[in-house]
């Protein structure tokens, strides 16, 4: 059993694709903003099978860079897309990526065509490799 800020689990829901009347039966205790989870309860949000945590996303690297880069023009992963299960992967591979960098932009070109966005190849490789960049300077500056 945990207790928490009701927000807290509010946003845990969000992140791993659940709504909070999805769980509501791991709460156990509700006390104005402060709620009490059995975290082992079966409606407990866990992370759902391919789904990757947030924690993972942000860690730094070139995932958590190209995800920033796509968020300035408005581009944001939603739990249920590869993005985040792609910009882990990306944090883990580090400067590795970039012999990743077609598989990559498969995916990058494979969510675009879902939420009908335009996308050309080139600049999915120039935003991979400017990631990349971005990650490597930072890591280098501290």
């Amino acid at each position: 059993m945990i207790t928490c800020p009701k927000s807290y689990l509010e946003a845990r829901c969000r992140e791993r694709g659940y709504t909070l009347e999805e769980v509501r039966g791991c709460i156990v205790a509700e006390e104005g903003a402060s709620v009490t989870v059995d975290i082992d309860h079966p409606s407990y949000p866990r992370p759902k099978p391919g789904m990757v945590t947030q924690a993972a996303v942000d860690k730094p690297g070139p995932g958590s860079e190209l995800k920033a880069l796509l968020a300035t023009v408005g581009i944001h992963a939603s739990p249920t897309c590869k993005c985040n299960k792609m910009a882990a992967q990306m944090n883990e591979w580090g400067e590795a990526s970039l012999d990743h960098i077609e598989e990559i932009v498969d995916v990058m070109e494979e969510t675009a065509k879902a939420r009908s966005l335009p996308f050309l190849r080139v600049v999915g490789r120039k935003l991979v490799k400017m990631a990349v960049r971005r990650w490597q300077k930072k890591a280098n500056s501290k």
